[in-house]
């Protein structure tokens, strides 16, 4: 292609209005001034450029996740960008998520920064994993490690990938509980662990449940 050359004011239904390119062997700075003012439906509306790299936008080390039961209480997410040559945003690639490398969790495409916002619904015991992300044929992903942990004080395990806070009213001081008790009579219960006397009476501790009256 001459220095003399343009393309511009077209229109794609698929990938790249201008040049869809299928390799990294071109000038891809000198192309971007000659291919301007296109549109396109998918993929960069002017040049597209082939993946060449996929990689997780924020922290790659996750701790503590906990599972909640409920449709978006256990869930997970994580912006993945896909770049091509001179970092330029791959519009519409596909990124798939799996669990230990194997187990599929979601799919994306990236829109049209490069990004791609997965959404994950995990449901694992208590453990280290390892969620990889990357294009369908493995070509170029990218990794996280996951420390999923298990319930603690103030919540109860309501199957064993999920832990609930106890509510208002109820608690718990057994994490292996698997359900809250109700609050006990002469207190109030805000939720989790948390046993508060009513006026006028006591208890020898915080986790206790027996609550006296006051002596006159």
């Amino acid at each position: 292609m001459s220095n003399s050359s343009s393309i511009t004011d077209n229109a794609a239904d698929g990938q790249a209005g201008g040049a869809l390119l299928l390799n990294n062997n071109w000038d891809i700075p000198g192309l971007q001034e000659m291919v301007r003012g296109n549109k396109a439906k998918q993929g960069s509306n002017d040049v597209s450029v082939p993946p060449a790299q996929v990689k997780i936008l924020g922290t790659r080390d996750i701790k503590g996740f906990v599972s909640r039961p409920g449709g978006n209480q256990g869930q997970l997410t994580v912006d993945v960008s896909v770049t091509g040559q001179h970092n330029i945003p791959c519009q519409g690639s596909i990124i798939e998520a799996r669990l230990n490398g194997t187990q599929f969790l979601t799919s994306n495409r990236s829109d049209a920064q490069g990004v791609a916002n997965m959404v994950l619904n995990i449901r694992q015991p208590p453990g280290e994993y390892k969620i990889v992300f990357a294009l369908p044929d493995g070509s170029l992903s990218d990794a996280l490690s996951l420390q999923v942990r298990g319930c603690v004080r103030g919540e109860v395990q309501t199957s064993p990938e999920t832990c609930q806070v106890c509510p208002a009213g109820s608690f718990s001081l057994d994490p292996t509980d698997t359900s809250c008790s109700p609050c006990p009579p002469n207190a109030e219960c805000p939720g989790g662990d948390v046993i508060v006397p009513d006026a006028g009476y006591w208890h020898s501790a915080r986790g206790s449940t027996q609550i006296h009256r006051c002596p006159n």
